[in-house]
């Protein structure tokens, strides 16, 4: 898929996305209408509903299902969770996010959504008691549940930048382990570019 598709998708999501924005990988660099998260930059699932999101287009905040409803986009690609495995056993995942994706549906039933698996972590991230890859593994599991339970696509994005063993590369990530450099970005991508929406 070339980059009138890339350009059709909305990312909603964490920090990781954020920093789709921060690193202006996409079009309008970092004005780009195209990524959706909280001032903060980033998101925990759980309070999808509660943290409202930046609306690029006019910089005022607003919940995820306005924006949705406001904007209709063509796909939309949700990444979250990750903060999330630190806490939320497989029920409370499973529900808060089923919540969150029929209320995106139902707000623009004409967009294509895209469930993201998780982006995994590195050996050298510190909080492995927390968030680790045998955690992010299962909460990608779940997400495939729920988009074959909707009927929605699903992507693997920790295919884009995983190594063998299923970790991220201690060269994959900007030093703490967690988040995603610049050209493991480009790689995630380049990635949804060749696993385009069928």
């Amino acid at each position: 898929m070339g980059q009138e598709y890339l350009d059709s998708i909305v990312f909603y999501g964490d920090s990781n996305t954020n920093r789709l924005r921060a690193e202006e990988l996409l079009s309008g660099g970092y004005g780009t209408g195209q990524v959706w998260t909280p001032m903060s930059g980033t998101l925990t699932l759980n309070r999808w509903d509660i943290d409202k999101i930046v609306y690029p287009e006019t910089w005022t905040e607003m919940d995820v299902t306005e924006a949705m409803a406001e904007k209709k986009p063509e796909y939309l690609l949700i990444n979250l969770g990750t903060n999330g495995v630190s806490f939320m056993d497989e029920e409370y995942f499973k529900s808060e996010y089923t919540e969150m994706v029929e209320a995106l549906m139902a707000a623009s039933p004409e967009t294509k959504i895209i469930l993201s698996s998780l982006y995994p972590v590195a050996q050298s991230y510190p909080y492995q008691g927390d968030i680790n890859n045998e955690k992010l593994s299962a909460a990608s599991g779940w997400v495939y549940d729920i988009a074959q339970e909707l009927g929605l696509r699903y992507i693997d994005l920790a295919a884009a930048v995983e190594d063998e063993n299923g970790d991220l590369p201690e060269t994959s990530h900007i030093g703490d382990g967690y988040h995603l450099t610049k050209a493991a970005l480009e790689d995630v991508l380049e990635y949804i570019r060749t696993h385009g929406y069928q």
